[in-house]
């Protein structure tokens, strides 16, 4: 199992020019159908294994849903079943795929927790591309530390320079 900062990590697509050209299909262009597609292969797979959790979507801003017509990774995620909670908000617009790595360091600043909604003690951070980790760091950092939490994380792409930051345990490399 790979883990980030620790907490165990799924991916499913190398970021590459295909998974970029469908994710730019399905956030810019609105094919929203094209959501259901990019866990349509593992979805029993998932039902089974996060049963019981709840997935915490990285958030978008509300601008950038209207001009969408609707939340892309909720969207991904409905066709499995399980809970969402929308526990982070952005608090202005901000597009990390516009940003340098230097850039990208400013969602820290940006996803803020939402502090009346109560956050389950089993949740998946869900996002769908991960390149510095600065979205999935920033929601992590702001989970309750007086909570026992049991985090795992999926995103649907990483970049190929991130695997390396990745660490897998001792079992993947036998």
């Amino acid at each position: 199992m790979n883990k980030f900062d620790g907490i165990p990590i799924e991916s499913f697509f190398d970021y590459g020019p295909i998974f970029k050209s469908r994710i730019h299909q399905y956030k810019s262009l609105g094919d929203i159908v094209l959501g259901q597609t990019f866990l349509h292969q593992h979805h029993d797979y998932l039902k089974l294994k996060y049963h019981g959790y709840t997935f915490v979507p990285a958030p978008s801003h509300d601008e950038h849903k209207q001009q969408r017509g609707f939340q892309h990774l909720d969207e991904i995620l409905y066709s499995l079943g399980l809970p969402i909670t929308h526990v982070f908000f952005k608090n202005k617009p901000y597009r990390q795929a516009e940003q340098d790595f230097q850039g990208r360091q400013g969602i820290r600043n940006i996803i803020q927790r939402q502090e009346h909604i109560l956050v389950p003690q089993k949740i998946v951070l869900f996002d769908d591309v991960i390149t510095t980790g600065e979205t999935i760091r920033s929601m992590i950092r702001q989970l309750p530390n007086n909570q026992k939490i049991n985090i795992k994380i999926i995103v649907l792409a990483r970049k190929i320079e991130t695997s390396s930051r990745l660490q897998s345990s001792p079992k993947m490399l036998k």
